[in-house]
């Protein structure tokens, strides 16, 4: 869970020991815009705080700026005290798309493992398991690297060379006749 706009209103009335109402009564504006209490603060950091027209200035943008990125403001009003509101109200803020990395580049590294026999110690050291819950952290640690492991094409070809495959589905066979074992105990 990220944290939000929320957590900030309720730090600041924490901390001022403010009572008011949980969701009525104050309201946080980021450059000069009123901000919905369920967004983001990194997406109103983002698309708020830095896209302000001084920001560009500060960053070093050519306006003369000193080159830092300056703390994002947040400004608290209780809400109705000065009449109604005129500041734009963000309601809400689009999801950045990141960047699809090819998976052969991210995790390149794990290349290392199939050149230098690691899939086969991997599989090796599967095999040998015969209770699953008796050796529960070292399957799941084996397990959860060869997932990263097979995003390469080498490794998964590697796997299909030594027959890797009877081994895992074993390995599931008797995951589910530990786990019925256990059902009906």
């Amino acid at each position: 869970l990220r944290p939000g706009m929320r957590d900030v209103k309720n730090r600041i009335v924490r901390d001022l020991e403010l009572f008011v109402d949980e969701d009525f009564g104050i309201e946080l504006l980021v450059a000069n815009r009123i901000i919905n209490l369920n967004l983001p603060i990194n997406l109103v950091y983002e698309q708020v705080w830095r896209k302000r027209p001084e920001a560009r200035n500060e960053a070093g943008g050519g306006g003369g700026g000193d080159g830092v990125e300056h703390p994002m403001v947040v400004v608290y009003r209780l809400q109705g005290l000065d009449g109604e509101a005129t500041e734009e109200m963000v309601d809400n803020l689009e999801e950045e798309k990141e960047e699809e990395v090819d998976p052969e580049i991210q995790f390149a590294v794990t290349g290392v493992i199939a050149a230098c026999g690691g899939i086969d110690v991997i599989i090796r050291r599967l095999a040998r398991i015969d209770q699953i819950y008796k050796h529960r952290d070292m399957t799941v640690s084996l397990l959860n690297f060869l997932c990263y492991c097979v995003k390469l094409k080498a490794n998964r070809r590697r796997l299909l060379e030594i027959n890797a495959i009877d081994t895992l589905l074993n390995k599931v066979k008797l995951v589910l006749s530990e786990s019925d074992s256990v059902i009906t105990e």
